[in-house]
């Protein structure tokens, strides 16, 4: 949404609580994040809001420009959309959280293999001195903030290449306020992980 350039209201719901979750049902009719309310439509899945605002703003870079680029990008926004169970189930998203290093298993090994080249041969393509996966941020790059963030709160060491993809993307502007929002809550998961 910050890319488009258009007005609009982000709403924090704590979703690992009960009131959360019940205000989460009354908005997602999936009851997941995120979810796009645009008048009477709602759009509730990552992907599908995506292309939604990439039809609704198709001059502001949400996909790359070359039909090759945007293919190569769609897969990778797939890729992370459903793939990358382990590292997702085994670095949970926590932006305050802050090392000590996390181990990872074998599973999560060969995730982070794939995905570190998946970056690498995204970049390499872009040409060099590129930050982003295709030289300007797109939506693949809004696609690994969260996975970026993931790496940084558990202290994962990472290729020099892989470090310098997750730094740019950590120092992008909106992904910055997006990361003090986070820090600024007030609530926890303590109390959910309490009770399971």
């Amino acid at each position: 949404m910050r890319q488009t350039g258009a007005d609009f209201v982000e709403e924090t719901v704590p979703v690992h609580t009960l009131p959360g979750q019940f205000a989460l049902a009354e908005r997602s009719p999936s009851r997941m994040v995120p979810v796009l309310h645009h008048g009477d439509l709602v759009v509730w899945d990552s992907l599908a809001i995506v292309e939604y605002l990439a039809e609704l703003f198709p001059d502001v870079g949400l996909w790359p420009s070359a039909p090759g680029d945007r293919a190569r990008a769609r897969s990778a926004c797939a890729e992370m959309h459903s793939g990358f169970p382990g590292l997702r189930a085994g670095l949970p998203m926590d932006i305050r959280k802050s090392g000590p290093p996390q181990q990872l298993d074998k599973a999560m090994r060969t995730e982070l293999r794939r995905l570190l080249a998946l970056w690498g041969e995204l970049r390499e393509r872009a040409g060099p001195n590129n930050p982003f996966l295709f030289g300007a941020w797109c939506a693949a790059d809004a696609f690994f903030a969260p996975m970026a963030a993931r790496f940084r709160s558990y202290a994962i060491a990472l290729s020099d290449a892989g470090q310098a993809y997750v730094d740019s993307v950590l120092a992008w502007p909106p992904v910055m306020e997006w990361c003090e929002a986070a820090r600024a809550e007030t609530w926890t998961t303590d109390a959910v992980e309490r009770t399971k």
